[in-house]
């Protein structure tokens, strides 16, 4: 879901977004772009990226590292839904 917040009157709107198939993606497409792109989303020093999972193995999508050692583990689910 994406929000379109004004920050004057504190409020929020539901925007209607794309489905993921419009982009030509599927789950593991935007994988690899979050894996590509997540060193420009958040600097090194802020979060660092540690792995992105294989085909067909049980583990998470993404995984990484904040400065102060704090594990973050990117699970993605890319369902259709309304």
């Amino acid at each position: 879901m994406l929000l379109s917040v004004n920050t004057k009157s504190r409020q929020a709107e539901k925007k209607r977004s794309e489905r993921l198939q419009s982009f030509g993606l599927d789950e593991r497409g935007l994988q690899d772009v979050l894996f590509k792109s997540l060193d420009r989303l958040f600097p090194d020093d802020e979060l660092l990226l540690l792995m992105q999972s294989r085909r067909w193995q049980e583990e998470p999508d993404l995984m990484a590292v904040d400065r102060n050692g704090k594990l973050y583990i990117f699970e993605l689910k890319a369902g259709e839904s309304e």
